[in-house]
């Protein structure tokens, strides 16, 4: 048995949803380098505007290392998301280092931006230290990272001057949006749906990063018909993804 056939008698996809699959995960693993390249192009006015730019980088770093740990546990579960795979709705090590690197990430941008204030250290450190017994406990689980999200778009915000990180919420929601939909249909179309919508959120305080320092920020309506649009979007959608049948298993498609 070749390599490649090894790796495919792991994944219960093939074909082109394969492809889309990964490709989306790809997309994950590559998204963090916006981070990176604005952090860079743009490190004059950076230094001017935030506290310790360079955390930036490790904040992309530690974004890349999440979603590889997702990739990780998605490869145990064979590439075929269900309720109660860890990858969905169960519990796995890899897929709680996942979050907890994406949340680690999360703290670095904060400090990074506004780390000279006490409370952003303070609030950092204690979503941090949440999350594992949020993940554990199985209560508010990803309360602690979604907080994190918020406290990051609000910094990115007052810095740069930017509403676009506030995209956030129209990205949350198309994640949810699609990984329901996932769940209840057994589509895995949707699989790689979810995965572009929640890695989509780390090209957002670069883009905050280019619009502060070029003097080219979106407008507040600019932003609202955006959210309003994606909800509009997503109630013309719920109907059709809904009814999507579920992909066949590899190894019994016939």
């Amino acid at each position: 048995m070749s390599g490649v056939q090894r790796v495919l008698a792991d994944m219960d996809i093939r074909g082109s949803l394969a492809v889309w699959v990964l490709g989306a995960h790809f997309y994950a693993l590559l998204m963090p380098l916006a981070l990176i390249w604005a952090a860079w192009e743009y490190t004059d006015y950076l230094a001017e505007v935030c506290d310790y730019p360079a955390l930036l980088y490790f904040g992309a770093a530690w974004f890349s290392t999440g979603s590889a740990f997702e990739v990780a546990q998605n490869t145990m579960d064979r590439w075929y998301l269900t309720p109660d795979v860890p990858s969905a709705n169960g519990v796995g090590m890899c897929d709680f280092l996942s979050y907890w690197f994406v949340g680690f990430g999360q703290g670095l941008i904060a400090i990074a931006i506004a780390g000279d204030s006490t409370w952003v250290w303070l609030a950092a450190v204690a979503l941090i230290a949440a999350f594992p017994f949020t993940y554990f406990r199985q209560v508010a689980v990803h309360a602690p990272i979604g907080l994190m999200g918020i406290m990051v778009a609000v910094l990115a915000w007052l810095t740069f001057g930017d509403p676009v990180v506030f995209l956030m919420f129209a990205l949350t929601g198309l994640t949810l949006f699609f990984f329901a939909a996932l769940l209840n249909t057994g589509a895995q179309l949707l699989h790689g749906l979810t995965t572009i919508a929640a890695s989509s959120g780390a090209l957002l305080v670069p883009w905050a990063i280019v619009n502060g320092a070029t003097g080219q920020q979106l407008s507040w309506l600019t932003v609202v018909l955006i959210l309003a649009g994606t909800a509009a979007l997503a109630l013309l959608l719920r109907g059709p993804l809904n009814r999507l049948p579920p992909s066949p298993r590899a190894q019994t498609a016939g």
